[in-house]
């Protein structure tokens, strides 16, 4: 089955709590050893395996984070509002550069694979 993809106007619209979208870098290139370099899907390797040294994302992917975001212990915590206003800030745009400044382990990247569900049309700048 071909892979979804979204253009940007189309990601732009789903900007609010009940319908979060974001556009992340989505690829990684897996690299555990210097002889060997593999580019896969993440959400399916990530499904089968649960260790991977040295991941880094190469393409313009899009996910729906409205789980994500709505259940979002910020919502009853203080302590957590600031990070919720943070992700509602960047609903519907490109927020690789605030992901990657907030997520520097691998744990939150692997968490990012499950909201998966496309990527961004190739050249599509809005």
């Amino acid at each position: 089955m071909p892979e979804t993809s979204y253009r940007l106007d189309e990601v732009k619209k789903h900007n609010k709590r009940d319908d979060a979208w974001i556009i992340v870098h989505g690829k990684v290139a897996l690299s555990a050893h210097p002889i060997f370099q593999l580019e896969v899907n993440a959400k399916v390797f990530f499904r089968n395996i649960h260790w991977c040294e040295n991941i880094r994302f190469t393409s313009a992917q899009v996910y729906n984070i409205t789980p994500h975001i709505n259940n979002h212990p910020g919502w009853e915590c203080a302590c957590g509002i600031s990070t919720v206003l943070a992700i509602m800030r960047v609903l519907g745009t490109d927020c690789s550069d605030e992901f990657d400044e907030v997520h520097t382990t691998e744990g939150g990247k692997k968490q990012l694979l499950s909201y998966c569900i496309g990527r961004l049309e190739k050249g599509d700048n809005g």
